[in-house]
This record gives structure tokens, sequence and C-alpha cells, in this order.
């Protein structure tokens, strides 16, 4: 299970790199081996970070789906799954940890919400 997520994720990467056709040079031509390495650096970890946020996205709008249709248990599953996410971009640093209980506080919100209707 983890290899398939990991090789998902580094599938993710490169068509994310190929979609924004990151070019080493495109912003400045380094002077040292190590500037260059750290800009390969910095294009392999906003190519990762963009992916989880991408995933972020649309597991909170499969949570929406889900309220939409009144399907509760669904909304549940697709819920846990979020949290998941959201608390493990939490954990790396990739969204700020306020902005990861706003999420989370807002979809449990909105599917406690939904329930009561």
């Amino acid at each position: 299970m983890r290899n398939c997520q990991e090789n998902l994720s580094l599938e993710i990467v490169h068509a994310t790199l190929e979609s924004k056709s990151i070019n080493l040079f495109s912003v400045y031509m380094a002077n040292k081996q190590a500037a260059l390495k750290a800009r390969r650096q910095t294009i392999k970890r906003t190519a990762q970070n963009s992916a989880v946020k991408l995933s972020i996205k649309q597991h909170v709008k499969a949570v929406r789906k889900a309220i939409e249709a009144k399907d509760f248990a669904k909304a549940e599953e697709a819920l846990k799954a979020a949290i998941k996410i959201i608390d493990k971009a939490g954990q790396n640093k990739i969204i700020k940890k306020n902005a990861v209980a706003r999420k989370k506080s807002r979809l449990i919100r909105s599917v406690s919400a939904a329930k009561k209707k």
C-alpha cells in the first residue's frame, strides 16, 4: 500500500513538474553547484507540496459532495480521510497549524450541521 502511494505521489510530482515546465535555469543562472542543487531541491519540494495540497482539495470536495447528496455515511468516511490528510500535511508543515485547525473545524461543523437538518 505504501509503495503504491509513493509511486502515485512521485507520478504527481513528475506531472506537476512537466505541466509547469520548470527549468532549472529559468529564473537565474547559478554560479555554484550548491545553488543548482538547492534549486533542484526547491522545485521537487514545491511539486510535492502542491500535490499534497491538491489531494486536500479533492478530499474536501468529496466531503462537500457527499453532504450535498445527503449521503451522511459517505460524508463521514470522506471526512475521516480528509482529516487524516490534513493532519499529515500539518505535521509536515505543508500547511500551517491554524489552517489545519480551521479546515478541520469547518468540515466537521458542516457535516454535523447537515446531519441535523
